[in-house]
């Protein structure tokens, strides 16, 4: 193994201390929200210790294994990037035939059919 210079090692560790602080806030992220699906009855308190149980190892797992057991946790809930419709890959736009939400009064520019004001 080669070894690093001493500022190649003091990175290294900086970088290594950076990683697992932002793993560990995005486990207790991942925690909290977790904990209000359980809280509003969306998940069981079974599945929300499978969670914990799961985060516990977050580190070791890739991206398609965490994703592979969340989906034996909840087995009835579409993958994560798949959009509505099961369509895979990202979402398309928005069917220009769709009311579109609208934030101004009927006739304003920012009302519906977006028609300037007879004024």
């Amino acid at each position: 193994m080669t070894k690093l210079s001493p500022f190649l090692a003091s990175v290294a560790r900086e970088l290594e201390d950076t990683l697992a602080h932002h793993r560990d806030r995005l486990r207790l992220r991942l925690i909290r929200a977790y904990r209000l699906l359980l809280e509003a009855g969306e998940i069981t308190e079974e599945q929300f210790n499978r969670v914990l149980e799961l985060l516990d190892h977050l580190d070791t797992l890739s991206p398609a294994e965490l994703q592979e057991r969340l989906a034996a946790i909840f087995p009835n809930t579409p993958p994560v990037n798949t959009p509505p419709g099961g369509k895979e890959g990202r979402a398309s736009s928005p069917d220009p035939s769709t009311p579109r939400a609208t934030s101004g009064p009927p006739g304003t520019a920012n009302g519906p059919d977006d028609q300037p004001s007879s004024r």
